[in-house]
């Protein structure tokens, strides 16, 4: 099942074909139109913790899978906030040259 919209699906499944850094702006446009950088650091949060408590996970009492999981949810977070950023660069970017132009 997929829930992403077709237009991103698309960019997604191309980003391994020529012009892929056009494909990931789409998909990262996409993501930063859809949430908020709050709503997204609470929507990761979520999984995070839904994850920890889940009972569907038999590994999640060990102390080094839980690092693991600790691991990947700041890791993926510095990502996400690394994005915002770098979106919110090439925009004002794409901004200050269409006023040069």
């Amino acid at each position: 099942m997929n829930t992403l919209p077709v237009e991103i699906q698309e960019h997604y499944y191309s980003l391994h074909e020529p012009g892929a850094a056009a494909n990931a702006a789409a998909v990262i446009d996409g993501f930063v139109n859809e949430f908020a950088e709050e709503q997204a650091d609470r929507e990761l949060w979520l999984l995070f913790s839904g994850a920890l408590t889940s009972s569907h996970l038999p590994f999640v009492k060990l102390a080094e899978e839980r690092e693991c999981m600790l691991h990947f949810y700041e890791y993926v977070k510095a990502v996400m906030h690394a994005t915002y950023v770098l979106n919110h660069e090439a925009a004002k970017r794409k901004r200050f040259t269409k006023d040069l132009d």
